[in-house]
């Protein structure tokens, strides 16, 4: 019978090393939190994105997004969730990045509490709905207002970003149902023709409620869009496993890549790897 040697405690690749990195990694996310989005970017040089939202004024509100869930799938979570990011308007995303991409999901009919008294029956009307906006007046002229957005499936949608006061209108209860996850998904950032870019996102799914899913991979893939690493006409191939380890997840070197790390509801004091989005290097050789 084969065996294998774990390691020491702080021997590498062991518990403290996992520990270390992740929360290295979870420093840095708050440190550019704080500096907001970068001014300019290389995606920006090769003509992607024509400007970067202004940098946020002293004294700009916080801005936090809302979702309203309905009966939701995986698929239909992920693929509303990207086409919500390729309609956010310049000028909020960077309040919303300094708060650390702040979303809390509620329980309810989204085209109901999106200014519909009934749920589109067309795509049409879906992208009618989804122009509608703002949804609130803000108490103040500088407050940005909340604008919502229904995914094309009807069965979630988005307010925001804005003011969380501005949310408090809407009575509703937190999110609190379950998700089924396929073990494999295949999509693409919609906005723009196939860039031939393939990246890989990787979530942790063991022990994980449903709104704690939604959460993490609301943040990731949030936060990867926003300073442009993951970009329109992308492949995102999404894949679930019980655990990610961080030894073997985080690319080693100059390689980029987006984590979405929190604390472990099953062990006090230490964080855990639940989601990792890194971009597929290209074969030699290939268009």
């Amino acid at each position: 019978m084969s065996t294998k040697t774990l390691p020491k405690r702080g021997e590498p690749g062991g518990p403290l090393e996992r520990q270390l990195i992740l929360r290295k990694i979870s420093q840095r996310r708050c440190d550019r939190a704080k500096r907001g989005l970068p001014a300019a970017t290389p995606v920006e040089w090769l003509g992607w994105e024509d400007r970067r939202p202004p940098a946020a004024r002293p004294g700009t509100p916080a801005l936090s997004v809302m979702a309203v869930v309905g009966d939701v799938d995986c698929e239909s979570f992920i693929t509303g969730l990207l086409a919500f990011l390729t309609q956010l308007p310049l000028e909020t995303q960077d309040a919303w990045w300094r708060n650390l991409t702040k979303t809390l999901f509620f329980t309810g009919n989204p085209a109901e509490h999106l200014n519909q008294a009934k749920p589109a029956e067309s795509s049409d009307d879906r992208a009618e709905l989804a122009k509608l906006g703002p949804l609130f007046t803000a108490a103040g002229g500088d407050e940005a207002e909340a604008r919502g957005f229904l995914a094309d499936s009807g069965t979630i949608g988005w307010l925001g970003p804005g003011g969380a006061e501005q949310f408090n209108q809407l009575r509703l209860e937190r999110f609190g149902g379950s998700l089924k996850v396929p073990d494999d998904l295949e999509l693409y950032v919609p906005g723009a023709a196939p860039t031939g870019r393939r990246m890989s996102l990787r979530i942790a799914t063991k022990a994980v409620i449903g709104r704690a899913y939604l959460t993490h991979v609301h943040h990731v893939l949030s936060e990867a869009y926003l300073r442009s690493f993951l970009r329109p006409g992308d492949r995102l191939e999404v894949r679930h496993e019980d655990e990610l380890d961080p030894v073997e997840e985080i690319p080693a070197g100059n390689r980029d890549f987006e984590a979405r790390i929190a604390n472990e509801p099953r062990s006090t004091g230490c964080l855990r790897l639940y989601a990792n989005l890194t971009l597929v290097p290209a074969l030699h050789g290939a268009p």
